[in-house]
C-alpha cells in the first residue's frame, strides 16, 4: 500500500500478497458487511480498535484476510492518531454501493485519510489542476482545469486529504468515483480528526 500526501510524499506500508487477501475476504463477505464505525478520544487503545472490528466484520473466511484487515485497520488508525492535534478520531468502514460525493469539493476539517480495500479509489486533483474560483458553485467543469490529468487512488492505496482546517493551507480537492452505473461495490476506510472544540461535547 501507498500513501499519497498532500506534498505527494509516498511510503509503501503493506505487501501486494496481503491486499489480494484482503480483497478475496471482502468479495466473499461483501454482501454480509456493514459500516463500523469507532469513535477514539483522548487515548489510543489497538485493543479496542481490534476488538470492534473482529466483533462486527462477518467471521466467514478460507485465507488470512480477515485477520490481515483488522491489523491493518488497527495500525492506520494508531498512526493517524500520533498525527492529530484534538487526539479525537472517528473511524468509519462503509460498504458503498451508490454514488456519493460527485462533486469537487475540499473538507471541513484538518485531515481525513481514505483507503480504498475493494472497487474504485477515490479522484483527486492537483493543486495546478484547480480553478478555486469554481469550488462551491457546483459544477466540475468550473473546477477542473484539464479532465484528462485526474488523479485516482488504487485499491489499498491510501490518500491524505488535507481539509480546510489543516495549517498547511494545501487542501486537497476530491471526489467520490462514479460507481453506481456498473453495479460495483466500494469498501472504504476514513478516519477522520475531528475539532478540537468538539472534544466536550
Amino acid at each position: 500500500m501507498q500513501l499519497i500526501s498532500s506534498n505527494d510524499q509516498k511510503n509503501h506500508l503493506s505487501n501486494d500478497d496481503s491486499l489480494t487477501e484482503i480483497k478475496n475476504y471482502l468479495k466473499i463477505n461483501e454482501h454480509l458487511l456493514q459500516t463500523i464505525e469507532i469513535t477514539i478520544k483522548n487515548n489510543f487503545s489497538a485493543e479496542k480498535v481490534f476488538n470492534q472490528l473482529d466483533k462486527n466484520l462477518p467471521s466467514y473466511t478460507l485465507g488470512k484476510g480477515r485477520d490481515l484487515l483488522i491489523k491493518n485497520i488497527t495500525r492506520l488508525a494508531k498512526s493517524f492518531y500520533e498525527l492529530t492535534k484534538s487526539k479525537h478520531v472517528q473511524l468509519q468502514l462503509e460498504t458503498i454501493r451508490t454514488d456519493m460525493c460527485r462533486l469537487f469539493h475540499i473538507d471541513n476539517l484538518r485531515q481525513r485519510l481514505l483507503c480504498t480495500y475493494l472497487g474504485p479509489g477515490t479522484e483527486w486533483l492537483d493543486q495546478s489542476n484547480v480553478n478555486w474560483n469554481g469550488l462551491g458553485k457546483g459544477c466540475n467543469k468550473k473546477i477542473v482545469k484539464d479532465t484528462k490529468n485526474v488523479n485516482q487512488t488504487k485499491s489499498g492505496e491510501l490518500i491524505m486529504l488535507y481539509g480546510l482546517k489543516h495549517e498547511s493551507n494545501l487542501p486537497v480537492v476530491h471526489r467520490s468515483p462514479e460507481i453506481e452505473k456498473d453495479k460495483l461495490t466500494r469498501v472504504l476506510l476514513k478516519i477522520d480528526e475531528c475539532a478540537q472544540e468538539e472534544e466536550d461535547v
